[in-house]
């Protein structure tokens, strides 16, 4: 996108109030069940969630050379194919996951 539209997004760029740029949390990699935060490291274990890292700082360095409002949405891999929460429940395979705290 940054490539093909770079010059439309730095024509409008001054009228934005923020610029949303949708992510996934497989920048974190591979963290064996642990939380994560904004805050904890990203070193993406897949093709994809290294895309996406390279993605991410691609709009960042436009947020810093540009001054262009940018907000980085990390978003889980919960829907696809299988992993409707309607569909587990009518299958039997629904589950809790219980973290502490």
């Amino acid at each position: 996108v940054i490539e093909q539209y770079l010059s439309n997004i730095l024509n409008i760029s001054k009228n934005l109030h923020w610029a949303g740029y949708l992510s996934s949390t497989s920048v974190y990699g591979d963290k064996g069940g642990n939380l994560v935060d904004e805050k904890s490291d990203c070193l993406p274990t897949s093709i994809r969630g290294n895309d996406r890292r390279l993605a991410e700082n691609s709009w960042r360095k436009l947020w810093h050379q540009h001054d262009l409002p940018l907000h980085v949405f990390r978003l889980s891999g919960i829907y696809g194919p299988g992993r409707n929460a309607l569909e587990v429940v009518k299958k039997g395979t629904a589950n809790r996951i219980i973290k502490k705290g």
